[in-house]
Protein backbone atom coordinates (compact mmCIF):
# COMPACT_ATOMS: atom_id res chain seq x y z
CA UNK A 1 0.00 0.00 0.00
CA UNK A 2 2.83 2.35 1.17
CA UNK A 3 4.68 1.67 -2.99
CA UNK A 4 0.83 2.69 -4.70
CA UNK A 5 0.78 5.93 -2.78
CA UNK A 6 4.07 7.04 -3.81
CA UNK A 7 3.35 6.43 -7.81
CA UNK A 8 0.03 7.78 -7.07
CA UNK A 9 2.14 11.33 -6.07
CA UNK A 10 5.10 10.45 -8.30
CA UNK A 11 2.46 10.71 -11.22
CA UNK A 12 0.55 13.52 -10.22
CA UNK A 13 3.58 15.44 -9.33
CA UNK A 14 4.86 14.42 -13.01
CA UNK A 15 1.80 15.42 -14.63
CA UNK A 16 1.99 19.27 -12.83
CA UNK A 17 5.53 19.31 -13.34
CA UNK A 18 4.87 18.69 -17.31
CA UNK A 19 2.59 21.85 -17.26
CA UNK A 20 4.16 23.77 -15.51
CA UNK A 21 7.26 23.58 -17.89
CA UNK A 22 5.07 24.28 -20.99
CA UNK A 23 3.41 27.12 -19.82
CA UNK A 24 7.26 28.51 -19.08
CA UNK A 25 9.90 27.06 -21.49
CA UNK A 26 9.76 25.28 -24.97
CA UNK A 27 9.75 21.45 -25.50
CA UNK A 28 13.85 21.30 -25.15
CA UNK A 29 13.35 22.02 -21.19
CA UNK A 30 12.00 18.12 -20.60
CA UNK A 31 15.24 17.05 -21.21
CA UNK A 32 17.17 18.26 -18.31
CA UNK A 33 13.61 17.39 -16.10
CA UNK A 34 13.76 13.71 -17.11
CA UNK A 35 17.28 13.55 -16.31
CA UNK A 36 17.13 15.13 -12.89
CA UNK A 37 14.08 13.18 -12.15
CA UNK A 38 15.36 9.99 -12.79
CA UNK A 39 18.69 10.74 -10.69
CA UNK A 40 16.27 11.65 -7.79
CA UNK A 41 14.10 8.50 -8.39
CA UNK A 42 17.15 6.28 -8.57
CA UNK A 43 19.05 7.96 -5.32
CA UNK A 44 15.44 7.53 -3.21
CA UNK A 45 14.81 3.91 -4.53
CA UNK A 46 18.81 2.64 -3.62
CA UNK A 47 18.39 4.08 -0.55
CA UNK A 48 15.31 2.86 0.44
CA UNK A 49 16.52 -0.78 -0.85
CA UNK A 50 14.15 -0.88 -3.49
CA UNK A 51 14.45 -3.27 -6.39
CA UNK A 52 15.45 -2.82 -10.03
CA UNK A 53 12.44 -3.44 -11.43
CA UNK A 54 10.35 -1.09 -8.72
CA UNK A 55 12.93 1.57 -9.32
CA UNK A 56 12.74 1.11 -13.46
CA UNK A 57 8.96 1.18 -13.16
CA UNK A 58 8.89 4.66 -11.14
CA UNK A 59 11.53 5.90 -13.71
CA UNK A 60 9.30 5.38 -16.73
CA UNK A 61 5.81 6.42 -15.13
CA UNK A 62 7.40 9.67 -14.20
CA UNK A 63 9.10 10.34 -17.81
CA UNK A 64 5.70 9.08 -19.32
CA UNK A 65 3.65 12.12 -17.07
CA UNK A 66 6.10 14.95 -17.26
CA UNK A 67 4.98 14.49 -21.12
CA UNK A 68 1.56 13.82 -20.56
CA UNK A 69 1.87 16.88 -18.41
CA UNK A 70 3.61 18.56 -20.80
CA UNK A 71 1.05 17.60 -23.62
CA UNK A 72 -2.10 18.63 -21.18
CA UNK A 73 0.01 22.22 -20.64
CA UNK A 74 0.07 23.11 -24.06
CA UNK A 75 -3.77 22.37 -24.92
CA UNK A 76 -4.90 23.96 -21.99
CA UNK A 77 -2.73 27.06 -23.19
CA UNK A 78 -3.88 27.13 -26.61
CA UNK A 79 -7.69 26.55 -25.70
CA UNK A 80 -7.35 29.62 -23.52
CA UNK A 81 -5.32 31.76 -26.06
CA UNK A 82 -8.35 30.78 -28.41
CA UNK A 83 -10.81 31.32 -26.33
CA UNK A 84 -9.52 35.10 -25.86
CA UNK A 85 -9.26 35.99 -29.09
CA UNK A 86 -12.83 34.16 -29.75
CA UNK A 87 -15.84 36.83 -29.86
CA UNK A 88 -19.08 36.01 -29.98
CA UNK A 89 -20.64 37.63 -33.02
CA UNK A 90 -22.85 40.13 -32.73
CA UNK A 91 -26.50 39.66 -34.19
CA UNK A 92 -27.62 42.20 -36.71
CA UNK A 93 -30.97 44.21 -35.44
Amino acid sequence: METLAIMVVLVIGSLAAGAVLRQSWTVVSIVPALRVATIVIVGIGLANSRGFWSIFAAVAASAACLQLGYLAGHTVGHTVRGLRRWRAPRGRE
